[in-house]
This record gives structure tokens, C-alpha cells and sequence, in this order.
């Protein structure tokens, strides 16, 4: 058996990020959801979350002022954790996802909304 890392790799390679993203917001409905990361993959779950959800904003790390992507407001993390109110945290990006999250863990938030990343998705496979 392959090891966990060298497979995690291969289905990453051969299905791409997309597909797991997708398994992934096909299970969130009826919530208000933060996508964390405004790039492509992030953009792909809005597009993914926006018809069944409430989708309160995309965050960055260090977003710009008075941004909007497909009119929903891009804010910094950490007005995300002062200002907003959401069910569900979804980690946008496999790359940073790891630094995305110690960020995330930083906030003392535990319990209070649910946390989606790409390895939580694996791990649920």
C-alpha cells in the first residue's frame, strides 16, 4: 500500500483540487459560510456555495480596502474574526492551507463554527 502522503499527492495530481473542493461544499447547505483565501480555488467555492448558502465573505491574510469579488466583500482575517458572524470556515488553497490554519487556530475560536480544509476532506474519504 502506498504510503498516505505519496496517494494524498497522486489523487491531487489526477483529480486536481477542484474535485475534492467540490465534495466538499456539496455537503454544506443552509449556512454562512467564510471562504478563507480569494484566489482561484476560493473563487471556485463561492461559485459552489453561493446558490444554497449565505456566503458572508471572502478573507485574505492582508486583503485591500473595499474589495469585492462577484459582489461579496474581500476583508482581512482579522476583521473577519472581530466583525462577522459564520457557521462554516472553509479553507480555500491546499498550498498555504497549513499557515491558513495556524492563523485560524491563533483567534482562540474553537467550537464556534465549523472548520473545512483540504485535509479535513481527505481525512473524510
Amino acid at each position: 500500500m502506498p504510503s498516505d502522503s505519496w496517494f494524498k499527492r497522486f489523487c491531487l495530481f489526477f483529480f486536481g483540487e477542484r474535485f475534492f473542493f467540490k465534495l466538499a461544499c456539496n455537503s454544506i447547505r443552509n449556512q454562512r459560510v467564510v471562504i478563507y483565501g480569494a484566489g482561484e480555488l476560493g473563487q471556485y467555492a463561492l461559485d459552489l456555495l453561493k446558490t444554497h448558502n449565505q456566503i458572508v465573505c471572502l478573507a485574505q491574510t492582508a486583503a485591500t480596502e473595499k474589495q469585492f469579488i462577484a459582489q461579496v466583500p474581500v476583508l482581512g482575517i482579522d476583521s473577519v474574526f472581530e466583525h462577522c458572524q459564520w457557521d462554516v470556515l472553509l479553507i480555500a488553497s491546499v498550498k498555504f492551507e497549513q499557515q491558513m490554519l495556524d492563523i485560524v487556530k491563533g483567534k482562540n475560536c474553537d467550537g464556534r463554527y465549523k472548520l473545512i480544509t483540504f485535509n479535513s476532506i481527505w481525512r473524510s474519504l
